[in-house]
């Protein structure tokens, strides 16, 4: 008898483990479709495009990016007047507690200056976003050929 209890006491800890590590695992900010345009080595500029969410019950911000393979990375923003466009340098993104912050084309973008080496379709770009808050986040972007 005292063995059927322990078995039966083993078997609905081992069931409700599942559901007790989903609750215990932290949210972690993440990175999703990231791309980059098709770049030749030493191009003065590329873009960089990808989406970041903050899925924790905290705000944080995005302070700095970098890729080994350009000699600088930063975040712009493109501001309109008219029919007239500049870029912005960001000293930093926000990114509030359960929400999402995309990097487009004509918006936010993360741009890459002074390519040290060809990047070519299909290609994986080793990209770093750090944050205020959270740890350093690592990704890859694919390379891409289109405008847009």
């Amino acid at each position: 008898m005292l063995f059927r209890r322990r078995l039966i006491l083993s078997f609905a800890a081992f069931v409700a483990a599942p559901e007790a590590l989903a609750q215990s695992v932290p949210r972690r900010i993440q990175a999703s479709n990231g791309r980059v345009r098709a770049a030749v080595p030493g191009a003065f500029k590329t873009s960089a495009f990808l989406t970041v969410t903050n899925p924790t019950d905290e705000d944080d911000a995005l302070v700095k990016v970098f890729c080994p393979w350009a000699e600088k990375a930063s975040f712009q923003r493109t501001v309109w007047k008219g029919l007239n466009a500049s870029q912005v340098i960001l000293s930093e993104v926000p990114l509030p507690a359960h929400s999402t912050v995309e990097f487009t084309a004509g918006h936010d973008e993360i741009r890459l200056n002074r390519t040290t080496r060809a990047f070519k379709v299909g290609m994986k770009v080793p990209l770093e976003l750090r944050f205020k808050r959270s740890v350093m986040l690592t990704t890859e972007l694919e390379v891409f050929n289109r405008l847009l």
